[in-house]
């Protein structure tokens, strides 16, 4: 399975249409993990990638910390990519993409965030509250 991207748009021109879209039909977006992100934080996180020192490529994930949807994302994960393992808690509407390289490398964190509606209540078992398991680097999932 690829690794998710997140969608990418302004607020104005698609964002909200798109998170309209898929609070509608989750299932659109499961390959995508639900996950967005705004073109003025994708544009801020290009400058410093173009001066991460040293020898070779970094891979790094960036996205909103949030989903566009308005459910929570372990109830998305187990409906619509129940073979997918989890690490840890995703409360709420937590995006579950690991972004923590692009913090530790470019210093990056999404500021321009698309306010959504309140997630819907749940309940879930503790095995399911974890994040998404990656394997080394090939940010490849398990499932």
């Amino acid at each position: 399975m690829s690794p998710a991207h997140p969608f990418v748009g302004g607020f104005h021109e698609r964002l909200r249409a798109h998170a309209a879209h898929l609070t509608a039909q989750p299932v659109a977006a499961a390959l995508d993990l639900w996950t967005h992100l705004e073109v003025r934080d994708a544009a801020r996180a290009a400058l410093p990638a173009l001066d991460v020192p040293g020898p070779g490529a970094h891979a790094v994930h960036l996205c909103a910390p949030s989903t566009l949807v308005p459910f929570p994302a372990q109830e998305l994960l187990r409906r619509h990519r129940p073979t997918a393992r989890l690490l840890r808690p995703l409360p709420g509407r937590t995006a579950p993409v690991d972004t923590t390289a692009a913090r530790r490398l470019l210093g990056f964190t999404a500021e321009h965030l698309l306010d959504g509606p309140s997630e819907s209540g749940s309940d879930f078992d503790a095995q399911e509250r974890r994040t998404l398991s990656f394997i080394g680097q090939s940010d490849t999932f398990r499932e």
